[in-house]
């Protein structure tokens, strides 16, 4: 598949810019405001939206203007952090989707990148990842908090019921803080890879290259949640089976969403509705704990191959009557 048309001709300095300003804003909000704090994951994407519209050049100019400004405004620590947790995975998401691989080749190099910083950041003594991954859960059943509820009129056995339900939660998330911490950093992965590639999509079609509905897991994932299920017998492991398996299913829930994002998009309609339908399903209870189950079970039953595209095409690749292999 041809590419070329995603390099530019050298430096663009407003593209790189263009993709700077916003990275830095949107940034330096999410410090300045704990609540927007998640949105740092994906400060970035202004910047990997440059890569694909005006080359690698810029795109690298507009990772360093940005890394400059934040080392300015806000100190060198969090320029690095900003370059390694947030512009890296963006620029190989993006590198990967130039070149015509797909979202999910690009995700695969993404959950790689973020993995690792995640796995080196864990693995730092220094910190107390179970006490800060705690933090929020402890403030849910705090005495101030718990009488604010009942000053609304909540009645005290809801109140109670809140409480007891929060301390579960703490308790289980110290012992799988490890992949929660993996998990976020997946979702601002998938997160930034869907939306480049859309962005990539609707101006070079030709070099979009698979989407996220044709994400495929390996066998070998179906083989580690059989083996962390086994690994649960034994005390010493469970917390680590306990980990592998929030992990695994994860992934089972991203390969069953993509089953049904395959099928969502077959609808006629807007796009908008079609993502409105997804959401909705997610919204409901029985749907959030079936898109594991169907992940799971389409690596044997390939669910996918009971609606093939329109042109005869392979769901498990390319564009739409387009395999994805056009020179």
């Amino acid at each position: 598949m041809s590419t070329r048309g995603t390099e530019g001709k050298g430096l663009r300095p407003g593209a790189a810019l263009i993709g700077a300003a916003p990275a830095v804003g949107v940034f330096l909000a999410a410090r300045a405001v704990p609540e927007l704090g998640l949105l740092a994951l994906v400060s970035a994407l202004p910047i990997g939206m440059a890569r694909l519209r005006a080359g690698r050049v810029s795109s690298l100019a507009g990772c360093l203007l940005a890394v400059v400004s934040i080392g300015a405004l806000e100190g060198w620590v969090a320029a690095l952090a900003f370059l390694a947790v947030m512009a890296a995975p963006v620029l190989i998401l993006a590198e990967a989707l130039a070149e015509g691989r797909g979202a999910p080749q690009a995700m695969l190099r993404g959950f790689a990148w973020t993995g690792s910083i995640a796995a080196l950041a864990l693995a730092q003594p220094q910190t107390n990842w179970s006490e800060l991954a705690t933090e929020p859960l402890r403030h849910y059943q705090s005495p101030a908090f718990l009488d604010d509820v009942r000053g609304r009129g909540v009645p005290e056995e809801q109140v109670e019921a809140l409480s007891a339900q929060f301390a579960t939660m703490e308790r289980a998330l110290r012992v799988i803080y490890p992949a929660a911490f993996l998990i976020m950093a997946g979702l601002a992965v998938v997160f930034s890879a869907v939306l480049l590639r859309g962005q990539l999509a609707r101006y070079r079609p030709e070099a979009a290259g698979p989407g996220f509905e044709d994400l495929r897991l390996p066998l070998g994932v179906a083989v580690a949640f059989v083996l962390s299920g086994a690994a649960l017998v034994s005390p010493p492991l469970r917390p680590i089976a306990y980990n592998l398996l929030a992990i695994v299913a994860f992934l089972f829930g991203l390969q069953g969403l993509a089953v049904v994002v395959y099928y969502v998009s077959r609808f006629r309609g807007p796009r908008l509705l079609r993502v409105a339908v997804v959401v909705l399903f997610l919204m409901i209870p029985v749907g959030i704990h079936v898109v594991p189950l169907l992940g799971l079970f389409d690596t044997w039953f390939d669910f996918r191959r009971w609606a093939p595209r329109p042109g005869g095409a392979d769901p498990g690749g390319g564009t739409d009557g387009d395999s994805g292999q056009r020179e």
